[in-house]
């Protein structure tokens, strides 16, 4: 079964700001603080990101969707070297305005790779939320 979990920030820059350093899918060391390198691989859509975390762990993704008209990024990890039992990872970033406020939020679905107890699955989720959090902050931080 598939779990689903979702992040939204409030950002301090426009849309346009935040959707330009998302779109292209480079940077992602200078705005996700656990990630220590990032290196693209062609571009847009079917392009791969090749990140290796501040642990030396390897997280290798997919660029599934590019959409500029409602500012969604959607990516894929192909295969990660992390100790976390998960697998058909896909995440979606996505930036706009409500209420005249930028959001962004961050959506990641994935399914485990073998039965864990709950509490388990909790603190798994847990870590995936910071970790979107820091991302989401990350980006503004970026236009300070």
């Amino acid at each position: 079964m598939k779990t689903i979990i979702k992040t939204t920030h409030q950002s301090i820059g426009k849309v346009n700001d935040i959707w330009n350093l998302l779109k292209n899918g480079t940077d992602v060391d200078k705005w996700l603080p656990f990630i220590a390198t990032c290196k693209l691989q062609g571009e847009g859509e079917g392009a791969k990101r090749l990140c290796k975390t501040d642990q030396g762990k390897d997280v290798n993704e997919t660029i599934l969707k590019i959409d500029h008209d409602t500012c969604t990024f959607v990516y894929g990890i192909d295969s990660h070297t992390m100790e976390m039992p998960t697998k058909d990872i896909i995440g979606t970033m996505k930036v706009e305005e409500l209420s005249g406020k930028t959001v962004s939020s961050w959506e990641i679905e994935y399914n485990y790779t073998i039965d864990l107890e709950d509490s388990v699955k909790n603190e798994i989720e847990q870590g995936f939320k910071g970790m979107m959090s820091m991302g989401l902050q990350g980006l503004d931080n970026l236009l300070n």
